[in-house]
């Protein structure tokens, strides 16, 4: 069953990028759950994908740091998942962990297992935050539209940096 499911995502990739170039970019903003999940299933696909993560680890929402505001965190100590982990996994990717639900850093850790499992590290850019998306007009040939993802390092932010790709932005 998994692999009749997998075929048939491979057989929708490959169709979609056909209508790709295979100049086109992807940024990825965030290195939680679907950031990682989409990078990976870009990769496959034969798609140049970044991932621009302001955190210094990856998790979303799961990364906690203690030393962030409470406004940017929306997990505590002793939150556990209201879902158990076997609903959480990615299909390919158990859950390791006993009981089903778990603590917000096994869902992390697992989260950053994942990326090293399918080697998503080096397409992940750590520490860097985005200040804007902007997409510019379809090219005059119909091609796919540019856009300029305006960045900064938050370890240190002194300027905004820019990547102008022919890309497709994904929250």
């Amino acid at each position: 069953n998994q692999h009749k499911s997998r075929a048939r995502l491979a057989a929708r990739a490959s169709v979609h990028a056909e209508v790709f170039s295979t100049r086109m970019k992807v940024c990825i903003i965030g290195a939680g759950a679907a950031g990682l999940a989409a990078a990976r299933a870009l990769r496959e696909v034969g798609l140049e994908a970044v991932v621009l993560e302001q955190r210094t680890k990856v998790g979303g929402i799961w990364n906690r740091d203690p030393a962030s505001p409470p406004t940017e965190n929306c997990v505590y100590d002793g939150l556990a998942v209201n879902l158990p982990c076997e609903l959480m996994s990615f299909w390919d990717f158990p859950f390791e962990a006993n009981p089903s639900f778990v603590s917000h850093s096994e869902v992390q850790s697992y989260l950053e297992r994942y990326a090293t499992h399918h080697r998503l590290e080096r397409l992940i850019r750590l520490g860097t935050r985005v200040l804007s998306v902007k997409r510019h007009e379809v090219k005059m040939d119909g091609s796919s539209a540019e856009w300029t993802v305006t960045m900064q390092s938050v370890a240190s932010p002194i300027g905004p940096g820019a990547l102008r790709e022919d890309a497709a932005a994904l929250e």
